[in-house]
């Protein structure tokens, strides 16, 4: 460090009681050009903290470091020794504050801090951490100036759905309803169940959905429908069989136009379905002509007539 010849301003001795004597120095003369001229020198730089060099032309750390131009963050941590106010230059010492940067559900953050761990930084910058919330790295593990702490919030929520239970149809034989009739004995109802889940959402976007728990809430309830078994006896007597007619058609004398019906063979209980299409037989003791095709499927062609029984179809 380069010496500079000392000049005394002025002196003035103050006689004390039992002759102390006190030195004072006038500080009202100006300073000499070569004082004014000291350039501070920065002595040495380690990993987080720098030591500078502090002129003696300042009476505080923070004069002297901005006489070297040092930008100062709030809460950088400075000692100085000597004390600056004696006037004779000082080791300054400036630790800088690690920085860190916070990742909080994508959205990033610079943050200058003296906190070691994630939990004490969390908790000095009031960053609100829950339960469920995922924390990298560990909320106890110790981070370095640089370190990224990432935190993806974790929602989970309950949520309930109603869902529909539908109705079965169940048909029942009913022997006193017509044959292929049928009656509603009682009309179905759906029924309802909820079922709850779990909702998990990481940083507002949904990962898992898990169902908790089914409850029926109303049964359904069943329709039923009467289906008529019963056969309606239209006539008996003797059938005849004839040509000049549909392959399944039937000639009548009593019986509507279109009407089908079921003729069945008393003698072997084959029976064939036939539609009325024609009238006649113009015979006494006969009820019914029916084709030839149709009666084979019941009797012999041969025999010409049988005893038959028919029912509307």
């Amino acid at each position: 460090m380069r010496k500079f010849p000392v000049r005394v301003v002025s002196v003035s001795l103050l006689v004390l009681g039992l002759g102390g004597i006190l030195l004072t120095k006038d500080l009202r003369q100006p300073l000499p050009a070569y004082a004014a001229n000291v350039q501070p020198v920065k002595v040495s730089q380690g990993s987080s903290c720098k030591t500078y060099q502090g002129s003696f032309l300042y009476s505080s750390a923070q004069a002297m470091l901005t006489h070297l131009g040092v930008s100062l963050y709030p809460t950088d941590r400075i000692t100085a020794f000597p004390d600056p106010a004696l006037g004779i230059g000082s080791a300054i010492k400036d630790c800088v504050t690690p920085t860190y940067y916070v990742d909080d559900a994508g959205i990033t953050t610079t943050i200058r801090s003296w906190a070691t761990t994630v939990t004490a930084l969390a908790t000095e910058q009031r960053l609100q951490l829950g339960n469920q919330d995922e924390v990298t790295p560990a909320r106890d593990a110790t981070i370095q100036t640089g370190s990224t702490i990432t935190i993806v919030r974790v929602a989970q929520t309950q949520l309930a759905a109603s869902v529909s239970l539908p109705f079965t149809i169940q048909y029942q034989d009913d022997p006193t309803l017509d044959k292929g009739k049928q009656q509603v004995k009682q009309a179905g109802k759906n029924g309802l169940r909820t079922d709850t889940y779990i909702v998990t959402r990481k940083d507002g976007a949904v990962t898992s959905t898990v169902k908790t728990s089914s409850q029926v809430v109303s049964a359904p309830v069943n329709e039923i429908i009467s289906r008529g078994t019963k056969i309606e006896i239209l006539g008996s007597g003797l059938a005849s069989w004839y040509v000049g007619i549909a392959p399944y058609g039937a000639a009548s004398l009593t019986l509507p136009m279109g009407t089908v019906i079921t003729v069945t063979n008393v003698a072997n209980g084959k029976s064939v379905t036939v539609t009325v299409d024609d009238r006649g037989p113009y015979v006494s003791n006969r009820v019914l002509d029916i084709s030839k095709i149709a009666f084979e499927q019941i009797g012999s062609l041969g025999s010409g007539v049988v005893s038959v029984t028919y029912t509307k179809n």
